[in-house]
């Protein structure tokens, strides 16, 4: 009788430990389960087709310049949509009689041949631009520049910016494309003529702090030429979400206890 007291109670036991095993992975696999099937944070994206207003691709934010052929051609300020993002594009520069212009560059300075890196893209959004233009008749330190500024933003993600500029005919020139608001991208420098191998892809940007990411496209003093700005695709990178992060902080908990 002792025996079979003793083997009953080794079989109580061990069925207890078993149970607590048992309880404690279900314990672990409940908030791995959940984080499983918790919706993907979906990344916001926007494509803009820069250039003329009548020739825009179909589901890309049209931006071009309202005022054109003036020293402060501007496109004014355009929403992105539902993001609650806005862009402007503002041509500046300085010269002898209205040396620097901006506007919409016409048909005639259309490219058709593309960087791999933006070739997937649709081909009206990257045919026609806006451009800045510098005639060198108005002095050795004349300068042409496009301003574009992104609002809107959050602060607390980062941003892939996905730019490019090129024209078709003669009046090509090395443009330079510099971040001046936020952090986390290199100059470019190519020839907006017939650019068929450069595409600005800055990646992880951030904010400066405001909202605002802001960057500009600038050609060298003292010469003859047009900037060009024909496509852009802008994404936000969503910060990890505080239940994602809390339920992470909860396993390892559990693994530690284990």
């Amino acid at each position: 009788m002792g025996g079979t007291s003793r083997n009953a109670f080794e079989m109580s036991a061990f069925t207890t430990q078993t149970n607590q095993s048992n309880m404690k992975k279900i314990a672990f696999l409940i908030p791995a389960i959940a984080l499983a099937a918790m919706p993907a944070v979906s990344a916001a994206t926007v494509l803009i087709d820069f250039g003329r207003s009548t020739n825009v691709a179909s589901g890309y934010t049209s931006v071009a310049m309202t005022t054109e052929d003036t020293s402060d051609a501007t496109s004014g300020t355009v929403s992105l949509g539902a993001t609650g993002w806005s862009i402007v594009v503002t041509e500046t520069g300085t010269g002898v009689s209205g040396a620097s212009k901006g506007g919409n560059a016409g048909s005639g300075a259309d490219d058709d041949v593309f960087p791999a890196a933006v070739s997937g893209f649709n081909s009206v959004a990257l045919e026609d631009s806006i451009y800045g233009s510098l005639t060198a008749t108005g002095g050795p330190t004349d300068f042409s520049q496009l301003t574009i500024t992104i609002s809107g933003l959050s602060n607390s993600d980062t941003y892939d910016l996905l730019f490019y500029g090129s024209r078709g005919n003669s009046n090509g020139l090395n443009q330079t494309w510099s971040l001046t608001q936020g952090t986390g991208g290199a100059d470019v420098t190519h020839n907006s003529l017939n650019n068929e191998s450069t595409a600005v892809d800055w990646n992880g940007v951030s904010t400066n702090g405001s909202g605002v990411i802001a960057f500009t496209i600038t050609g060298p003093t003292g010469t003859t030429g047009a900037l060009a700005l024909n496509f852009g695709e802008i994404t936000a990178i969503p910060e990890p979400s505080a239940a994602l992060l809390g339920g992470l902080g909860f396993l390892m908990l559990l693994r530690r206890r284990r």
